[in-house]
């Protein structure tokens, strides 16, 4: 659409040929500017902005989550 919404980590084995795995993180609208790193115990952070830019938000979502 084209728009910014329903955040989506995805997983690709294979360079970035095919992105079989994926998880929402944030099914509204309006999100954006988001930033993954690999933190403590297995996990991916993930920071990104709130629809009015005014709040940022911070997940942690363990790698066994995507498998």
């Amino acid at each position: 659409s084209g728009g910014r919404n329903t955040m989506t980590l995805r997983v690709s084995e294979d360079g970035g040929k095919t992105w079989p795995r994926s998880i929402i993180y944030d099914p509204r609208a309006s999100a954006g500017y988001s930033s993954t790193c690999p933190v403590g115990g297995n996990s991916i952070g993930i920071i990104y902005e709130s629809e009015n830019s005014d709040y940022h938000y911070f997940l942690r979502i363990p790698e066994a989550d995507l498998n």
